[in-house]
């Protein structure tokens, strides 16, 4: 059966090396489905970027069903919560697959984002956190983007801006617990072991108003509680 140009472009594939986690060596080929993105329209006429980074970075796009596809060149749209990537003919796509986890590339590093996590607030177990220390106890950070809509005094149209919003949250059992970024609200969210985090907050001068510092502690403690 011939199939339609319009059903051709809104299921647009691209032929992807698949890799199963921790595996560095090609499987299978693979096409991963994608829908077609339309950057200019979706977006227009609003102030401030949507996206995590405004230009593309390489990164590995994580499956629910547990497939890897890595060497993409990938967008977050954090307004959406959708991952965007680039086929060979330079098309846009958003990932139709269903996402568990993301890695993006930026000077050197990889950043992971990772969807799953109870529900907390407003936030389901779609959305996606960005892992700042990973374990059995884990410290993530929500960064929420929305578009607010004003209209000044006299104007015929209203002026579109996109908000941000940062929280982070302590996770346990999956659970995340919404804290503060400061000591006691740290440990609190721990629960145990304080009298160790504590001597070890002091020993490395650290201050916990500073996401470096928090990873240090979560850390520290991951280690120490996995050894006793």
């Amino acid at each position: 059966m011939k199939k339609s140009p319009l059903l051709l472009t809104l299921l647009a594939t691209t032929a992807l090396f698949v890799f199963s986690p921790g595996n560095t060596a090609a499987q299978s080929v693979q096409n991963m489905n994608g829908k077609v993105f339309k950057q200019q329209t979706v977006y227009s006429e609003v102030s401030g970027s949507p996206y995590l980074y405004t230009d593309w970075n390489k990164g590995i796009v994580q499956l629910s069903d547990g497939k890897v596809v890595d060497n993409l060149e990938i967008k977050f749209d954090q307004i959406a919560e959708v991952v965007l990537y680039k086929n060979e003919r330079e098309e846009e796509l958003e990932v139709a697959e269903p996402v568990k986890q993301f890695q993006i590339k930026t000077k050197g590093v990889f950043r992971t984002f990772r969807s799953g996590f109870k529900p907390v607030g407003n936030n389901t177990e779609s959305n996606f956190y960005e892992v700042l220390a990973d374990g059995n106890v884990k410290f993530i950070k929500k960064i929420k983007k929305d578009i607010m809509s004003q209209r000044e005094y006299n104007a015929t149209s209203d002026t579109k801006t996109i908000t941000e919003k940062l929280t982070y949250y302590i996770v346990k059992d999956n659970q995340p617990i919404l804290v503060a970024k400061n000591e006691k609200a740290i440990l609190a969210a721990i629960g145990d072991k304080t009298d160790a985090l504590t001597a070890f907050i002091k020993q490395n001068k650290l201050n916990l108003k500073d996401d470096s510092d928090i990873v240090a502690v979560l850390d520290h403690y991951n280690s120490i509680a996995k050894a006793g």
